[in-house]
């Protein structure tokens, strides 16, 4: 599996940074996050959970964080006396502040069932350059595809600014447009890889 670590070399290497010097490891992996996050929601894992039990007479629930927050429910599923799950009909997920909120259409009488929750949620973001990247295989390159647009973005070279005011130092400068042209160049590559590795939604239940 594929690290932060691999993708920070990654990085290092197409600017020719290794040392940190232009920008910082933290910022890198900070630009990595914001990847992973724009990723959403055509890349994503699949996250269940079934912690959540029926109350009789109750008819509002709090969906458990791992599976409401950031989240896009693709299914729910409530357990029968013999522990079989079935789609939950008739429902709706309100959010608060407090948490989103399952609101069923009627109380269940019996206490105890267990609801299922199965959700697309944004990949782990990384904190530190040893966690393991949980995409797709073949994914790994749009991270740092995103993070080498905001990185160029940047004013990755001090000539940058000299070029606006001296003739004499533009000789070795970069120009801002270059700049901006390099950093949607890797913008567009990762829009075209997002497009070409999304994973389809399935219907959502309710």
């Amino acid at each position: 599996m594929s690290t932060a670590q691999n993708m920070l070399d990654d990085l290092n290497d197409r600017i020719n940074d290794a040392a940190n010097a232009q920008v910082s490891a933290a910022i890198k992996l900070v630009y990595l996050n914001r990847g992973l996050a724009a990723m959403f929601p055509k890349i994503y894992r699949v996250v269940s959970d079934t912690t959540l039990v029926t109350v009789a007479g109750q008819w509002e629930y709090t969906i458990p964080a791992v599976v409401g927050d950031n989240t896009k429910m693709l299914r729910i599923d409530l357990a029968d006396a013999y522990g079989r799950n079935t789609a939950l009909d008739s429902f709706e997920i309100l959010p608060t502040q407090a948490g989103r909120k399952l609101i069923l259409a009627s109380a269940p009488s019996v206490s105890g069932r267990a609801f299922r929750f199965v959700a697309a949620k944004q990949l782990t973001q990384f904190a530190a350059a040893g966690d393991t990247y949980d995409g797709p295989p073949g994914t790994e390159e749009l991270p740092v595809w995103y993070a080498l647009g905001l990185v160029e973005a940047r004013r990755v070279d001090d000539r940058a600014d000299y070029t606006r005011y001296s003739t004499v130092a533009a000789q070795n400068g970069v120009d801002i447009g270059e700049v901006m042209n390099a950093s949607q160049f890797a913008f567009a590559q990762f829009e075209l890889l997002l497009d070409r590795f999304a994973m389809p939604l399935p219907a959502q239940a309710g």
